[in-house]
């Protein structure tokens, strides 16, 4: 049990710290928040995808293509869209709220927490398979987001745009770099190499910095039925279903499992509310379901990683 805490704490507690970090300086105004949200242009845009540029790169495709659990992974996130549709309907009967929960529900921000967290729980060597499952995850989530805020929204758009804003995608662009680069068999040796490995090195913990600073403690009386229901479902009740589904029916476990970990339980895309915002839903409850799913989560994947680690699944 002791060991199972070390190693939770030490997945957990550094993402805390440099979250808190990045709070304390914008209280203490060190970070304004004009500044705040350039940092988060230069990590989103340039520091993020190098990072996973270099791990496409550096990874045998051959050996990370474990279709099992993609299609394991993709069947999930459809099976928790469906239920999710049925299940808000319970809640609240506005269809901008609906929508909105809908997203927050299964999307997650497995770029921002999810990497670090199996960075940490996982060998440098065997994080493959994770970086490759951003360039199937977070196209399939931003595809399914415009989809779904549409239908709540009653708006249209054409799928080959809706594509090509997908492709688009600094993090997607990476990933596809990468992955021509280690299929053509272009060298990554020298000073490239240095280059991009200390600016990749950099992304994860100035993007927790800045993911503190953007904080805003705001009061949660109006939608705190929603937020609950989201948090809740998220973070706890959808992770319970579907690992336990993963580790008896398909002997899932191991970086997989983790992977599947941080899908399932992490919190909420940052660019989430933005997008609600934009499709004319409500832009404040999406803002409040990534506020909350980023501090509760901090909690719950903690408890999740002490018990599977408890019982030698990860």
């Amino acid at each position: 049990m002791f060991d199972s805490l070390v190693v939770a704490v030490n997945a957990i507690f550094p993402i805390c710290l440099m979250i808190g970090l990045g709070y304390l300086l914008k209280m203490e105004k060190m970070l304004s928040k004009s500044s705040l949200k350039e940092m988060n242009k230069v990590v989103f845009k340039i520091l993020i995808p190098l990072s996973l540029m270099q791990s496409m790169i550096t990874t045998d495709l051959k050996e990370v293509s474990d279709i099992k659990f993609i299609l394991f992974t993709i069947i999930a996130i459809l099976a928790m869209i469906v239920c999710s549709m049925f299940a808000v309907r319970m809640v609240t009967k506005d269809p901008a709220k609906q929508g909105v929960m809908v997203q927050g529900l299964y999307r997650t921000n497995y770029v921002l927490l999810g990497l670090p967290i199996c960075e940490a729980l996982c060998e440098s060597e065997n994080l493959g398979l994770a970086s490759l499952m951003v360039s199937i995850v977070v196209p399939f989530y931003n595809f399914l987001a415009v989809l779904i805020l549409q239908h709540y929204a009653n708006k249209s758009s054409s799928l080959w745009k809706t594509f090509v804003e997908i492709l688009k995608n600094p993090m997607i662009s990476a990933c596809l770099i990468g992955v021509c680069i280690r299929l053509i068999g272009i060298p990554y040796t020298g000073f490239f190499k240095a280059t991009v490995s200390k600016l990749a090195a950099c992304g994860t913990p100035v993007a927790l910095v800045v993911l503190g600073g953007l904080f805003e403690f705001k009061s949660f009386k109006k939608n705190f039925k929603e937020v609950a229901f989201v948090v809740i479902g998220k973070l706890i009740v959808y992770p319970a279903i579907i690992l336990a589904i993963a580790i008896f029916m398909f002997n899932i476990k191991d970086v997989p499992l983790v992977i599947l970990l941080v899908i399932l339980a992490g919190p909420v895309a940052v660019s989430s509310a933005p997008m609600a915002d934009l499709m004319g839903l409500d832009g404040d409850l999406a803002g409040e379901i990534v506020f909350s799913t980023s501090l509760a989560c901090l909690i719950t994947l903690f408890c999740w990683i002490v018990i599977l680690k408890q019982f030698m699944l990860i």
